[in-house]
């Protein structure tokens, strides 16, 4: 018959197995205390025994945290400098890398021309060649060197003009025709034209052609929205005027003051077959780094097109009629819708 009063403590210490205890206690309050000892007893116990498979863990785990850190930190290395890499040499935009109906559409061919909004984005892949598009202008100073250098050449650019621009240099307006580049529009006054009324946006347009054909007696047929902001209305303002949009695809950056250095490194990197590249008037980097960039761009096998060449050599030929040429010739005084065979 067990006595509720007898308490036995454990025959063998686990912590020091040479040391015995066999203790029986009869009398009830010392039998109380014994117990209340041998709860504290196998507490700190039982608490040894946690500690040291806490620290064997803690070890295990230590080794395991340091060995995933140096992973997750030679990943992020990785993906850091492979990510740098494409920012400096990509040839599209993140959204779209990112977008599976960029893809889609790329391989369809759709990416190239939009024939619903007659939007020009890229020109044809398998073609060596690219456009050299000059925003913002004409200004002096620089629009003359750009000129020069583009006469030097024998290439032919194609110019956005501003309306306020083509006002004070009309001169500049005639040169660029007639050394065979096309002048294409770039607004009058050079406003957003996504924050303007349907009603704004045609204003803006039609002042700047009629600036033009004040100079030249010929018209615009290409447009290039301000900053290359654009939404659906300006699109289809842009289609109901008859103008083809064009985009752009390598941006040289030169209206952020960049060193001409900067401005050559990023054009090359980013230059692929049927680009379309955007310089400014009115920087004089732009200047130094242009005859750079068009012996790159020779030495690597590029011809040079005008956006009206680009458009009539696409897989699916967009015929529009050109304003450059000599001034001598018949001025060009009738307007054509742009024709897809």
């Amino acid at each position: 018959m067990t006595n509720l009063y007898q308490t036995t403590f454990p025959t063998q210490n686990p912590i020091n197995p040479k040391k015995y205890r066999a203790d029986t206690y009869i009398n009830p309050f010392i039998s109380t205390f014994a117990e209340i000892g041998r709860l504290r007893y196998n507490k700190r116990y039982l608490r040894t025994l946690r500690d040291l498979r806490d620290l064997r863990f803690c070890r295990g785990e230590r080794h395991v945290m340091r060995r995933k850190k140096t992973w997750i930190a030679a990943l992020f290395v990785l993906l850091a400098a492979t990510g740098m890499y494409w920012y400096h040499n990509r040839k599209i935009g993140l959204l779209d890398a990112v977008n599976p109906a960029y893809w889609v559409r790329r391989w369809t061919g759709e990416d190239l021309y939009d024939p619903a909004t007659q939007r020009l984005m890229h020109g044809n892949r398998s073609l060596p060649e690219v456009a050299i598009t000059i925003d913002d202008g004409p200004h002096s100073g620089t629009g003359d060197q750009l000129l020069d250098i583009l006469k030097r050449e024998k290439i032919r650019a194609t110019f956005f003009v501003v309306g306020i621009g083509m006002k004070k240099r009309p001169d500049l307006v005639r040169r660029m025709v007639d050394e065979g580049h096309e002048v294409a529009n770039h607004t009058l006054t050079h406003y957003r034209l996504t924050k303007l009324r349907p009603d704004q946006m045609r204003r803006e347009i039609n002042d700047n052609d009629i600036n033009f054909y004040r100079i030249t007696g010929r018209h615009l047929n290409l447009l290039r929205p301000p900053g290359v902001n654009y939404n659906s209305k300006v699109l289809d303002v842009a289609k109901e005027l008859g103008y083809q949009t064009v985009l752009v695809n390598v941006v040289s950056k030169d209206f952020d003051d960049q060193t001409p250095d900067y401005i050559v490194d990023r054009t090359l990197r980013r230059t692929e077959n049927g680009s379309i590249i955007l310089l400014h008037d009115d920087r004089m980097s732009t200047v130094m780094a242009l005859q750079r960039i068009i012996e790159s761009l020779r030495r690597e096998g590029y011809s040079f097109v005008t956006v009206s060449e680009m458009l009539a050599h696409l897989p699916r030929p967009v015929v529009v009629e050109t304003n450059a040429g000599p001034l001598s010739a018949r001025p060009r005084i009738a307007r054509h819708a742009a024709s897809t065979r």
